[in-house]
């Protein structure tokens, strides 16, 4: 006892500091899981078919034709700016000039790769994405 305090000893303390450490870690690992889980599983977006053409919705580019639907990220892979221009049959990034084609495939740079594809679905009239 110091001043009429009582003192924890350097046992209980440190078996305290110990075990707020192990309580933290099982913490960030717990979130560390749910995070994740949460990207394996993926977020879903909904959304009606779109017409025929070039179509940006929320995170994402589709492109439609005749023949197929292309869906892909609007993420541009250099800097992740948000890409939402359609010009000349290319996709142009407004951060830093890259530029894909209509398929996704990095014509020009700085971006290094090509543009993201995602998983998709038709449920009735509406298309589904998956795993962003």
């Amino acid at each position: 006892m110091k001043n009429g305090k009582k003192m924890l000893s350097r046992k209980v303390f440190i078996k305290v500091i110990l075990l707020s450490f192990i309580a933290l870690f099982t913490w960030l690992i717990y979130k560390m899981i749910k995070i994740s889980e949460e990207e394996k599983n993926g977020k879903k977006i909904k959304l009606p078919i779109p017409e025929e053409g070039i179509s940006f919705e929320e995170q994402v580019i589709i492109n439609r034709d005749k023949n197929k639907i292309l869906v892909f990220s609007s993420s541009c892979p250099h800097l992740g700016c948000k890409i939402s221009r359609y010009v000349n049959n290319k996709f142009i990034c407004p951060c830093h000039g890259s530029e894909f084609d209509s398929e996704g495939n990095r014509v020009k740079g700085p971006a290094t790769a090509s543009l993201k594809k995602l998983k998709f679905y038709i449920s009735g009239k509406d298309i589904i994405i998956e795993n962003q």
